[in-house]
C-alpha cells in the first residue's frame, strides 16, 4: 500500500482531487478496507481511466487495457484465485515468451516471484485498478466443483451400456482425482478428505 504522501503526490498534486476529496476517500476506504484507488473511482471522484494511469506512471507501467489486451483464461485458472485476489494480479496472456500479468501492487515482489514460479515462465507487469482485476478473475476463472461435475455428466450418457460405463468412469476418476489434487495443492491444503455417498 502506497504511503498517504503518495496518494497526494499522485492526486492532489496533479490536480486530480482536492485533498478534501482525498481525505473523504482515504476514511471511507480505511472503514471499508478497501484499497484507496479504488475508492476514489467508486466514490466517483475520478474516473477508472485517469486513476489507473496515475497509479500506473507511478510505477513506471504500462495500464491495461480492457478493450485491447486479450486474456486467457487457461493462465488465470492455472492458479489458485484466491491467491490472485488476495494480492491484486492476473495472468493474462503470453507475449514473445513472457507471461503478461495484470497487477494493483507491483510492490508485492515474493506474491510475484510465486506466481512466475507456477506458471515456469518469466512475467511482465501492466497495471489495473484492483476492481479491474477482480473482474478479469471472476469472468475467465472456472470453480473446480463445475469441472468435477462436468467429467461426471460424461458418465451418465452411457447408463444403459455397462462395459461402456466401467470405460468412461475409469477415465472420469483419473481425471477427477487429477483436479482434486490440484485444487488442494493451489490451496495449500494439508490434507483431503473424501466422504462416499449414496447415488
Amino acid at each position: 500500500m502506497l504511503s498517504l504522501d503518495t496518494y497526494k503526490e499522485l492526486f492532489v498534486e496533479k490536480g486530480l482531487l482536492t485533498v478534501d476529496a482525498l481525505q473523504d476517500a482515504v476514511t471511507k476506504a480505511k472503514k471499508e478496507q478497501r484499497p484507496i484507488e479504488e475508492m476514489v473511482v467508486a466514490m466517483g471522484l475520478l474516473a477508472a481511466g485517469d486513476c489507473a494511469k496515475a497509479m500506473a506512471s507511478h510505477f513506471d507501467l504500462p495500464v491495461y487495457n480492457e478493450e485491447k489486451d486479450v486474456v486467457d483464461p487457461a493462465y488465470i485458472n492455472h492458479v489458485n484465485y484466491e491467491f490472485l485476489e488476495k494480492w491484486h494480479m492476473a495472468p493474462i496472456h503470453v507475449r514473445k515468451d513472457k507471461l503478461i500479468v495484470v497487477v494493483a501492487n507491483p510492490e508485492a515482489v515474493i506474491e510475484l516471484h510465486m506466481l512466475s514460479q507456477w506458471v515456469q515462465a518469466p512475467i511482465t507487469l501492466m497495471y489495473a485498478l484492483p476492481h479491474q482485476i477482480r473482474r478479469i478473475i471472476h469472468a475467465n476463472s472456472h470453480e473446480p466443483l463445475e469441472e468435477i461435475q462436468q467429467l461426471t455428466r460424461g458418465a451418465a450418457a452411457h447408463e444403459d451400456d455397462e462395459q461402456a460405463l466401467a470405460q468412461v468412469i475409469d477415465g472420469v476418476a483419473v481425471q477427477v482425482v487429477d483436479k482434486v489434487v490440484e485444487v488442494a495443492l493451489y490451496r495449500g491444503a494439508s490434507d483431503i478428505h473424501i466422504e462416499p455417498h449414496d447415488t
